[in-house]
């Protein structure tokens, strides 16, 4: 019978520690600790994260790349629409000083310390914008779009550089760079509570109600096709840095609100994976938190649970040092 050494020329390495310079697929036997390990892929996992101090849904988020310095602003309670901002220090939220308009379904992005929240739903359709400098909310200029309920339509990495696209079944897109909106090219198809991420010349867009599966991106003037993602989804979790690395979770693959879902795609830049469930089930989380490698899901509604006021935090997958049982 032929040994491993007849056919692939080579043996295991017997080292009696670690190796540096690692790629993916490198196996070798330690002796020091008499383990086999190899470098291999790893899927994304949830842990639970720092409790909120008001449960809510259709809130806006903003941590572009970041999970120790979120902020979270506005939503729904079920009984009224509020304007409740709270910071994450990646330990504890704090209630900070709230929006000057109470709302719900508000696009957002941007980062803790220059966060951007624009249009919504209080009592009626909002178009009035507001930017956060990390201590208080001040007036900007009023959205120019009919789109008035986003719940997901923004990106960006400040709030003198957002994107705003699709929501109300629309399809326009608007840049708004600290001082005024400017129309851009339309999304291919128009889009309700679709999830986004990136920056503003380098998008990602999924999703939408019911449980649209296709998916777009952007780079600064026009939109391509990318690969749809595997659960139709709409009022989900989303976050990224590009439009070649992001991640959604939760939201409702059904035409209202009523089933809302754990699960959790991988977005690497080519196409979509299945991730790590959610503990919990979550209907319109808060946006825009993180990246595809760290990202963190906060508040959220689940039918059979009301407003959540629990957080997960997610590692994205990665290549790491695995140890691998053996037996003889």
């Amino acid at each position: 019978m032929a040994k491993y050494n007849d056919i692939f020329g080579k043996k295991i390495q017997y080292i009696a520690s670690d190796p540096s310079n690692l790629t993916e697929g490198d196996a070798w036997y330690n002796s020091s600790s008499n383990t086999f390990k190899a470098r291999a892929f790893a899927s994304g996992s949830w842990s639970s994260g720092d409790t909120v101090n008001t449960g809510r849904f259709f809130l806006g988020g903003a941590s572009y790349a970041a999970t120790n310095a979120a902020v979270a602003y506005g939503g729904d309670t079920g009984p009224a629409r509020v304007g409740n901002t709270e910071e994450n220090n990646g330990s504890s939220w704090s209630e900070e000083n709230n929006l000057s308009t109470a709302r719900s379904a508000l696009g957002s992005c941007g980062i803790q310390t220059a966060a951007l929240g624009w249009c919504g739903y209080e009592s009626g359709g909002k178009v009035d914008s507001e930017e956060y400098n990390g201590s208080s909310w001040s007036g900007e200029t009023d959205y120019p779009g009919s789109a008035r309920y986003f719940d997901g339509g923004g990106s960006g990495v400040s709030s003198s550089s957002a994107l705003s696209f699709g929501a109300n079944g629309t399809a326009e897109v608007y840049e708004y760079n600290g001082s005024s909106w400017a129309e851009q090219t339309d999304l291919p198809a128009t889009k309700t509570y679709g999830g986004g991420f990136g920056t503003q010349t380098s998008s990602f867009v999924t999703g939408g109600q019911p449980a649209i599966t296709a998916s777009v991106s952007y780079n600064g003037s026009a939109w391509s096709s990318e690969p749809a993602i595997n659960t139709g989804r709409h009022r989900m979790g989303h976050a990224g840095t590009s439009d070649a690395a992001g991640v959604i979770w939760g939201g409702s693959n059904d035409g209202d609100s009523d089933n809302e879902i754990r699960n959790t795609e991988d977005w690497n830049g080519t196409s979509w994976s299945e991730s790590a469930l959610l503990a919990v089930k979550r209907d319109s989380p808060s946006n825009g938190s993180g990246s595809a490698s760290s990202a963190m899901n906060a508040f959220g509604e689940f039918k059979g649970g009301g407003n959540q006021t629990s957080t997960e935090n997610y590692s994205g997958p990665a290549v790491g040092t695995q140890t691998i049982s053996t037996s003889e």
